[in-house]
């Protein structure tokens, strides 16, 4: 016999139903405890009924249109994308699942459109900002570039006037011994 209102478990279960093997159902365990039948055979704890109003509403729904249809039509899949959405959206554990592509959120995109541009635009200015502010950095690098090739020349020549002064010492103090 079907709940009355299927736990978040069974939701879960008829929300990924591929249409492959066997339709999900939630029915009342024989016994009559506080676990559905689907989570008792699967050594499952409680049902997890603290599901949200629209929860609830949208997984009778669900069951409703599973029970009377035979394969996975538009309809059953747009059923179950509305219980799936809605269960993470609901769940601690997992985070909200992309919101489908519909009229109302284009629109609502288009609405965000306008404060996204400005965005963009201070997004923008910021780049190029850090543009500029390495630019100039690099102008600093290559000025530090040029300054030590400048000092290697130097020191290169003083090597060189070193070596030479060195050379004319040792001529000189050949010719005085």
């Amino acid at each position: 016999m079907p709940r009355t209102i299927p736990c978040r478990r069974c939701l879960n279960a008829m929300s990924r139903w591929d249409g492959q093997g066997a339709k999900p159902s939630s029915c009342e365990n024989p016994k009559g405890s506080r676990i559905c039948s689907r989570c008792k055979n699967a050594n499952k704890g409680p049902c997890a009924y603290k599901a949200t109003d629209d929860l609830k509403v949208r997984g009778l729904e669900l069951t409703r249109i599973l029970a009377e249809t035979t394969e996975r039509s538009d309809t059953v899949k747009e059923a179950q994308w509305v219980v799936y959405r809605l269960l993470r959206v609901n769940s601690n554990k997992l985070r909200p699942a992309p919101e489908k592509e519909t009229a109302a959120t284009v629109v609502h995109a288009a609405v965000e459109a306008e404060p996204a541009a400005e965005q963009e635009k201070r997004e923008i200015l910021a780049l190029k900002s850090k543009v500029q502010a390495l630019e100039r950095k690099l102008l600093v690098l290559e000025c530090t570039a040029v300054t030590i090739e400048a000092a290697n020349e130097i020191t290169k020549t003083a090597a060189g006037l070193l070596h030479s002064i060195d050379q004319r010492l040792a001529e000189l103090s050949k010719s005085f011994n």
